[in-house]
């Protein structure tokens, strides 16, 4: 099983005749368009579309965007039963696409802020059980430290999408597992 722990949120688009400036108000050019996103429910949802057997872990909001999301993860065949309703909105991105495909995005987290120790705390198990665990970092950074902190030694194989770009270099110690083993090249990591 693969284990996504991460984002889900709605993706709020406008496609603009060109990005605006700072102060500046373009009008777009199309209709606003609403799409299910965020980086980790659109790892889960590729990860089954290619044949494999996937579950999500992370929040959504307790609002209509929250059963939307919900929805088109079960639509594709991934199991969400660790997936919690939060009592708060679901994320939000509004997305700005110029012509030339050129993108600004503004990110609300929403639920997806709220992922946290406790929560880490109650899917451990199922996330330590996957042979293949897919992060990023569209949740809070502390509750990925503490989560790669909690996983036994050896298991699940991690992976790491470093997107959207955040400075982790305080945290250097902090994102890695307990023990990289011994076969790991650098001896900081073990």
């Amino acid at each position: 099983m693969i284990a996504v722990f991460g984002s889900a949120n709605i993706d709020l688009v406008l496609e603009a005749e060109r990005i605006p400036r700072p102060g500046e108000t373009v009008a777009a050019r199309r209709l606003f368009s609403r799409y299910p996103g965020g980086k980790g429910a659109n790892q889960a949802i590729a990860a089954a579309r290619l044949g494999a057997e996937v579950s999500f872990f992370g929040k959504v909001g307790d609002d209509g965007y929250g059963s939307d999301l919900l929805r088109t993860l079960s639509d594709d065949g991934i199991d969400v039963a660790s997936v919690v309703r939060a009592e708060f909105h679901s994320g939000i991105a509004l997305i700005t696409v110029s012509p030339e495909g050129e993108n600004a995005i503004v990110y609300l987290a929403g639920a997806n802020g709220s992922i946290d120790r406790s929560y880490v705390d109650s899917v451990i198990d199922r996330l330590a059980s996957a042979e293949i665990l897919l992060l990023q970092l569209e949740v809070p950074l502390p509750a990925i430290a503490y989560l790669l902190e909690s996983l036994p030694e050896g298991r699940p194989l991690v992976i790491l999408d470093p997107a959207p770009a955040r400075d982790i270099s305080s945290r250097r110690g902090r994102f890695t597992r307990r023990s990289a083993g011994p076969s790991s090249p650098d001896p900081s990591l073990r």
